[in-house]
């Protein structure tokens, strides 16, 4: 009876011994489990918190300390754009006063010179005051090289006949360039330098306008009746 009893007595010590070990891997593989879900949990936690971590140290201008952008080419084009028309209306003029108009033209020739030549140095004072880089896109080249046709169509005329073209042409080029200041150019200025000497061209351009408009009735040419379009607020 007590050999029974002793048998009894071990056999129940060991299988105590085997579930305690057994409970013992068991919590040990959960800890293991539970560590392989909550640790992507963490991380993924970690990236919503910072979601420009890794943005920051790929792109330059979300870096701490970055430069601002450049100016839009919205604004650059359009001084590009105003500075072709200058000096479209200075190489006219000049040619003006080489084909020996009338003294009322020429009068008009030298104040496009004076005038728009003053102009270009109040464009070009803007890269420096209001940071914006003068443009030379696809407009600016366009409107370059239409100018450059319109002045080759004068030269080839002479006397009388060049001398109302080219008021014609004054008219024609000041409308186009009011309407391109009005509808491109002064809407697309988000600087308020730039803004403010557009809106100064302008009321040089209309006055310009006006003239050329005199000087092509007493011309005798055809007068545009259009009215100069209303300045934009």
């Amino acid at each position: 009876m007590n050999q029974k009893t002793s048998f009894l007595t071990v056999a129940a010590l060991s299988l105590a011994i085997l579930t305690a070990c057994g409970n013992e891997r068991e919590g040990e593989n959960n800890a293991v489990g539970d560590e392989e879900i909550v640790a992507p949990a963490e991380n993924a936690n970690a990236m919503v918190d910072d979601p420009t971590a890794t943005a920051t140290e790929n792109d330059p201008l979300l870096a701490e300390g970055a430069p601002a952008p450049a100016a839009t080419v919205v604004e650059g084009d359009a001084l590009g754009m105003v500075i072709v028309v200058d000096e479209h209306e200075i190489a006219a003029a000049e040619q003006a006063r080489s084909k020996k108009v009338s003294a009322p033209s020429m009068a008009y020739a030298d104040m496009m010179i004076k005038e728009h030549t003053a102009n270009i140095e109040k464009a070009r004072a803007l890269e420096g005051s209001a940071n914006v880089k003068i443009g030379t896109g696809p407009q600016v080249a366009t409107l370059r090289t239409e100018s450059e046709n319109a002045r080759n169509r004068l030269a080839a005329m002479e006397g009388q006949d060049y001398e109302r073209a080219y008021i014609e042409e004054m008219v024609n080029g000041h409308q186009k360039t009011l309407a391109m200041l009005d509808t491109q150019l002064i809407p697309g200025a988000q600087n308020e330098g730039v803004r403010t000497f557009l809106t100064q061209t302008r009321e040089a351009v209309a006055k310009h306008l006006e003239a050329a408009r005199q000087l092509q009735t007493q011309l005798g040419g055809a007068a545009n009746a259009a009215a100069t379009p209303p300045a934009q607020s």
